[in-house]
C-alpha cells in the first residue's frame, strides 16, 4: 500500500497490468519501460519524441521492433473496412489484401508528425460477406501481423440478412490484457465492437505524454492485438480515459486547450469514422452504419456544461436531434 504523500510509481503499475495475464518476454517489457519513461517526460511529449528518444531507438533496433501498434481495423462495410497502425517513425504504410488467387496493394499512407505516427489505409473494392486475410508493410517491410488478421466485410445494407455487433465498456487498462476475454468475443465472429469508454487511459487528466503510455500499453497487449486486427471497433470515452474520474468539460483547474489535446491525443489512437465536430470544435462523437444497421456513439464527457440533465451539451444534441429528425422522415 502506498503510504500518505508517497509519489505513485505509474510505470511499475504499468508494467504490473502488462504481466497480469502472462508474463511478457523480456525484449518486450524493455522496449516498454524505455517507451514509458520518454512519453513520462512531459505532458506534451509526442510519439515523434519518445520514438526519437536514444535508449527507444536503441532497443527497438536491437529487438527489430517493426512499428508501435496495430494493426487494428475500423470503418467496416460491404465494401471494405480501414487499417490502423502507429508506426516507429515517420514512414508509408500500405495494406496488402489477398484477394481469390492474387493481392491487391493498398496505399501507401504517410505516418506523420502531425498524426502521431498513425496512419490510417483505406481498404475498398471488396464484396460483401467476404474474409480477406491481409498484411501490412512499413516502409516496403512486411511488420509482424497475427496469422489471423482478415476483413470480414459487412452483409451488403441492401440484402436481408443478421448482423452480429459486440459491445461493451469499461474494460480499463486491466481488462485488455484478458486473453480468455478477448478471444472468446472473436470467436463469436462480430461484425464489428464497439466499446463505450474507459477503456486504455486511466485518470490521466491533462498529461498526454502518459495518455500515450497508456495506449501504447493497449497495444502492447497480446490479447488487444489479437483482437483488433480480426474485429474492426469504434470507441468512445467515459470519464477516466477523458480526464479522471467523474470529470467532463473544462474540469477545474484545467483549460480548454488541455482537452482539445486530450480530445486530439483520443483521435489518433483509434480508428474511428469521423470525431464529432472534427478539427475545430471537436468532440468524438460519430453515427456510422454497419451492413443494415445505423450505430451511434455520443460524447458524454467533452460538450457537457453541468446543465441539469444534460450530458450531452447544446451543441451536440442538436446534432443527434437533427439526425433523429432527418431518419423519421425517410
Amino acid at each position: 500500500m502506498r503510504r500518505r504523500g508517497q509519489k505513485k510509481d505509474e510505470l511499475a503499475e504499468n508494467l504490473k497490468l502488462l504481466n497480469q495475464w502472462g508474463e511478457q518476454p523480456a525484449n518486450v517489457q524493455q522496449v516498454y519501460t524505455a517507451l514509458f519513461k520518454a512519453l513520462e517526460a512531459g505532458p506534451e511529449v509526442t510519439y515523434v519524441d519518445a520514438a526519437s528518444d536514444p535508449e527507444v531507438k536503441r532497443l527497438c533496433a536491437v529487438h527489430k521492433v517493426t512499428h508501435l501498434g496495430g494493426p487494428m481495423l475500423g470503418v467496416i462495410s460491404s465494401r471494405g473496412a480501414r487499417v490502423w497502425v502507429r508506426t516507429l517513425k515517420p514512414a508509408k504504410v500500405e495494406v496488402q489484401v489477398t484477394v481469390g488467387d492474387g493481392t491487391k496493394t493498398f496505399g501507401p499512407v504517410a505516418s506523420t508528425a502531425a498524426n502521431d505516427l498513425s496512419a490510417i489505409v483505406d481498404v475498398t473494392g471488396l464484396q460483401p460477406s467476404r474474409v480477406y486475410p491481409y498484411r501490412v508493410l512499413v516502409d516496403g517491410k512486411y511488420i509482424e501481423t497475427p496469422a489471423h488478421a482478415a476483413i470480414t466485410t459487412a452483409p451488403s445494407e441492401s440484402s436481408p440478412g443478421r448482423v452480429r455487433i459486440a459491445f461493451g465498456t469499461c474494460p480499463h487498462r486491466w481488462g485488455l490484457g484478458n486473453q480468455k476475454q478477448w478471444t472468446l468475443i472473436r470467436r463469436r465472429k462480430p461484425t464489428a465492437m464497439l466499446l463505450g469508454g474507459d477503456i486504455a487511459v486511466q485518470d490521466r487528466r491533462n498529461h498526454c505524454g502518459l495518455h500515450r503510455a497508456d495506449y501504447s500499453l493497449r497495444d502492447f497487449f497480446p490479447a488487444w492485438r489479437d483482437f483488433s486486427a480480426a474485429v474492426p471497433v469504434c470507441a468512445t470515452w467515459d470519464d477516466h480515459d477523458y480526464f479522471d474520474n467523474d470529470r467532463w468539460g473544462i474540469p477545474k483547474g484545467y483549460t480548454l486547450r488541455d482537452k482539445q489535446r486530450v480530445c486530439d491525443v483520443f483521435r489518433r489512437a483509434w480508428n474511428n469514422p469521423s470525431y464529432g465536430f472534427g478539427d475545430e470544435r471537436r468532440g468524438i462523437f460519430l453515427r456510422t452504419r454497419i451492413g443494415p444497421c445505423d450505430a451511434i456513439m455520443v460524447d458524454e464527457r467533452y460538450f457537457r456544461t453541468g446543465v441539469k440533465g444534460s450530458f450531452l451539451g447544446d451543441e451536440q444534441m442538436a446534432w443527434l436531434e437533427a439526425w433523429a429528425a432527418e431518419k423519421a422522415h425517410r
